[in-house]
């Protein structure tokens, strides 16, 4: 045997010896409109408060006071904080240098004056300064505690929910900026043709489901719209964990509206909704997952699509490409140069450390010097775990980090990961003061798009959520 067919044979078996894990079953579920500060900011050991920060009233009369951070936030907001992409580069940069045109220094100074300026609750800013205590979130907490939590993890862009998710499935939310309009060029009935991950998926000849609780949040893209087949119920997806039929990729939509059939309450965790309802949703899920047969070769990520809002102090990158894809933005315009606000996300599986805090993603994980973890980084990782040949889908997919070593770190799983984790706290209302609340944003926004699909009036006359239930 040659030096060099010598070598080749010690790299494999060393590779062979050193091999990490066998994962074939990655499964995103992603909650809605919460900052990495808000949900998990006062949890030891990451990046998060000291309990010092604030944000003036009026950043050019300090005098007016201060607004600092509180570990007081309630299960159920007072408001839904403005996330606009407007509004949130005003939090990100401060009211006064965003208006000016001046982007240079996020801050992080803007959230309770923006809040002010649109008149949400000016006595308490929208709650935009009030964080979780780690024991009123005991499922997430305990999540952290037996897995991988990241306090570096940004959203795809500064703005709201609809581009941030097709920015997640396609590395480019095809010029959208904004919830309001979740149609392509803004042409009602026009699907997003972009191309997702679940094409490459099943391109690459391996499977794909989109689990929903009440409905498919992502209809208005080709590759959801086109394949009802693969839209399937929660039932299922319970029935798949038991019997071990898991699909290669899942992608887990929460219930957006309550069940009054059945008496459930919504659980994205949009600020109108009941976080404990939201920890109830991601504890059974993870509990189904552990009990599976497929568990040692699965990663369960629970993710957020943005900040929803709320602050966080640290200041999102600058600078980042666009994906590159020759789409102008509408209706705003924008760059798609800035990354969003930092969302929790985590990683669970048996080849996951116990407590691992993941920052900063390291060099061999970053394509460029400037790459960092954001929404886009699912995608890449995902296709590195199922063996996706298929390269990236845009600039911006082909410049995230990936986290595909972390699953790496142990030469076998762990057979210590707990069965069960803690119970959720209790709910806070019945569920019938949430069937009076009037709909929110994104339930007028999923309902429109359902009814246009289906060649219905826009139904205006569904004005709360006991209606939309």
């Amino acid at each position: 045997m040659g030096r060099v067919a010598s070598v080749a044979a010690a790299a494999a078996l060393l590779a062979a010896v050193t091999c990490g894990h066998s994962i074939k079953h990655v499964v995103v579920l992603m909650e809605e409109n919460r900052s990495f500060d808000h949900l998990l900011g006062f949890r030891p050991g990451v990046d998060g408060l000291k309990g010092t920060e604030f944000n003036y009233v009026d950043p050019q009369d300090p005098a007016k006071g201060k607004v600092p951070v509180t570990d007081r936030a309630k299960n159920v907001a007072k408001c839904d904080p403005n996330h606009d992409l407007w509004a949130t580069t005003d939090k990100i940069f401060g009211v006064k240098a965003a208006r000016a045109g001046n982007l240079t220094t996020p801050d992080m100074s803007g959230f309770v004056q923006t809040e002010d300026a649109v008149l949400h609750d000016k006595d308490n800013h929208c709650g935009v300064m009030d964080a979780f205590a780690p024991a009123h979130l005991p499922v997430m907490n305990g999540m952290a505690d037996e897995f991988a939590l990241f306090d570096r993890f940004f959203a795809a862009l500064p703005g709201p929910t609809w581009p941030n998710r097709i920015f997640h499935l396609a590395g480019t939310s095809g010029g959208l900026t904004e919830t309001s309009l979740p149609w392509f060029m803004g042409e009602p009935g026009k699907l997003f043709p972009q191309r997702t991950i679940f094409d490459q998926v099943k391109d690459a000849g391996k499977s794909w489901k989109n689990y929903v609780n009440d409905t498919p949040w992502e209809l208005f893209i080709e590759s959801v719209a086109h394949y009802p087949e693969n839209i399937v119920t929660m039932e299922q997806f319970y029935e798949d964990c038991r019997t071990g039929n898991l699909p290669s990729f899942s992608y887990v939509n929460p219930r957006a509206g309550l069940n009054l059939t059945l008496g459930l309450g919504s659980n994205d965790h949009h600020p109108d909704h009941d976080v404990a309802l939201g920890e109830a949703f991601y504890k059974d899920v993870y509990e189904a997952l552990r009990a599976s047969p497929a568990w040692n070769d699965t990663l369960f990520v629970l993710t957020y699509d943005e900040h929803g809002g709320f602050y966080d102090h640290v200041p999102p990158p600058n600078k980042v490409p666009p994906p590159g894809d020759g789409i102008p933005s509408y209706p705003d315009q924008f760059d798609f140069d800035r990354l969003g606000v930092r969302i929790p996300t985590l990683l669970m599986s048996p080849w996951i450390p116990k407590g691992l805090v993941i920052s900063a993603p390291p060099a061999h994980a970053k394509p460029t010097p400037t790459s960092e973890f954001s929404l886009t980084s699912i995608m890449k990782t995902v296709r590195m775990i199922l063996n996706i040949t298929e390269g990236p889908l845009t600039d911006r997919d082909a410049w995230s980090a990936h986290f595909e070593y972390v699953l790496d770190t142990l030469k076998e799983p762990r057979t210590d990961c707990p069965m069960h984790l803690p119970d959720a706290m209790p709910p806070t209302h019945p569920i019938e003061i949430e069937a009076a609340q009037p709909l929110n944003g994104l339930q007028k926004h999923i309902s429109g798009v359902h009814a246009h699909l289906a060649g219905e009036p826009v139904p205006d006359h569904i004005t709360t959520q006991r209606d939309i239930s």
